[in-house]
């Protein structure tokens, strides 16, 4: 039997493993990258555009691999569109993340005697340069997603497809080049510039609703209107301003949330403290988007520990938490206050800053309250959580609404395996009560 017939191939000296991996996860594809170089070979796995694993020249396979093949300079690669089959998912960080990280370690081992281009600077300058290399591979990504894409041309619409993970933001201005959050830094999405009447029409085509076929639109609160391409593609677009300074901001949601596998931490006394029979946990980091995701991941494994209903308020549903041991219900900041009445549910968790008095007066019947707070310190988490009953007219005494543990779980930051790491703390009320000690303590064990 002859060998199977190579889709797409060259010299690595033409194109990068970078450019490669760039290229394919802008084209959704799914397949195994063969890397050879004389007797060496690796292999890099690609599922819906994301690299899942990596497996090197000495069979060791995850991260530390993929770092290893993307330090390649020469040889040749193949890519052959196919299904992932038994590659485990070892990779858990986004691609984009993955290559940034690839490319801060071959700067750092660099040895350079004057300045010049770092790869990471190479890396964010080849976005451009690889349009027209990814029309040319459109066919080879089309056949190994077997996805229709949402909108064709040359739209900005297109790039709906770069937003894999929640994190990941994309903002759209006229007589503007889109700009692309991913991976933590802000680069160009495109050389292109969207001229008024383009924007104008994208702006109808995302936020009016839907009309037969195409993409289904839904109010979901304000400006924010919620796009869905199937049942595992939604994107949610905020109109922000208006006149020649306005934008589109829009954000990939409806993702499952990162699991316990997925954190890297004291999980014993997580687990213990979310077992509390009443607590208050507040969850956060030094910025927002590694707030939101480690508290989604506390709230997806409160879901898992604690039986009842868990009524979660956030402005737009980001993560799509599954029922488990008993009913995640969501709802908007407006809508709060009716539903915990309504529900009284075990778990109250608090993704928005939601300053109706009356929901967080009624917040204080849920045994559990969890509130994602951003701060540059654990430290500082209490006053913010103060400010928030501030802004509501309560007094600081409602803090803890009589609470007697009081837990701080930090962190978020991603570690060296894509984990969100993370530590947990407490602290005692300072009186029957009221606001919780300044000073967070580390949780004995």
């Amino acid at each position: 039997m002859g060998a199977e017939p190579v889709e797409f191939g060259g010299d690595l000296a033409l194109l990068s493993v970078f450019d490669l991996g760039q290229l394919l996860m802008l084209n959704r594809a799914t397949g195994r990258l063969t890397l050879f170089e004389g007797e060496r070979k690796g292999r890099l796995f690609f599922q819906d555009g994301r690299i899942i694993n990596a497996v090197d020249e000495a069979s060791h396979e995850g991260p530390l691999a993929a770092y290893r093949l993307f330090a390649w300079k020469s040889g040749r690669f193949d890519f052959r569109p196919e299904a992932p089959g038994g590659a485990p998912l070892l990779i858990r960080e986004s691609t984009e993340s993955l290559m940034l990280e690839a490319a801060r370690r071959m700067d750092e081992a660099a040895e350079l005697d004057a300045p010049t281009e770092t790869e990471t600077e190479r890396l964010l300058g080849r976005r451009a340069a690889l349009d027209e290399l990814r029309e040319a591979f459109g066919h080879v990504a089309r056949e190994a997603t077997g996805r229709r894409q949402p909108w064709s041309g040359g739209s900005p619409a297109t790039l709906l497809d770069v937003l894999r993970e929640a994190e990941d933001r994309l903002v759209v201005r006229p007589d503007r080049s889109p700009r692309l959050f991913c991976g933590g830094i802000w680069c160009a999405a495109s050389e292109s510039v969207l001229d008024p009447a383009g924007y104008q029409s994208l702006k109808q085509e995302m936020l009016a609703p839907a009309a037969g076929s195409g993409p289904e639109s839904r109010e979901a609160g304000g400006a924010t209107h919620t796009i869905r391409i199937d049942a595992e593609h939604a994107f949610a677009v905020t109109a922000i301003g208006n006149g020649p300074g306005e934008a589109l901001w829009i954000r990939r949601i409806a993702v499952r949330p990162p699991d316990a596998t997925q954190l890297a931490g004291p999980l014993e006394r997580l687990g213990g403290l979310i077992d509390q029979p009443e607590a208050l946990i507040l969850v956060g980091g030094p910025e927002a988007s590694t707030t939101e995701l480690l508290f989604h991941s506390v709230v997806a494994l409160t879901a898992r520990r604690r039986a009842g209903a868990l009524l979660l308020v956030a402005d737009v549903p980001a993560f799509d938490h599954a029922d488990e041991s008993g009913a995640v219900l969501q709802v908007t900041p407006a809508e709060a206050a009716a539903a915990q009445l309504a529900v009284r549910p075990d778990v109250v968790a608090l993704e928005a800053a939601c300053a109706d008095p009356a929901f967080l007066r009624a917040m204080s019947l849920a045994p559990l309250v969890l509130a994602a707070i951003t701060a540059q310190a654990v430290e500082a988490m209490p006053a913010r959580w103060s400010a928030i009953l501030r802004a509501a007219g309560l007094p600081a005494e409602a803090a803890c609404a009589g609470r007697s543990r009081v837990g701080f779980v930090f962190g978020g930051r991603r570690d060296a395996e894509g984990r969100i790491a993370f530590d947990v703390r407490a602290a005692k009320p300072q009186g029957a009560g009221h606001e919780p000690a300044a000073e967070p303590q580390p949780l004995d064990p």
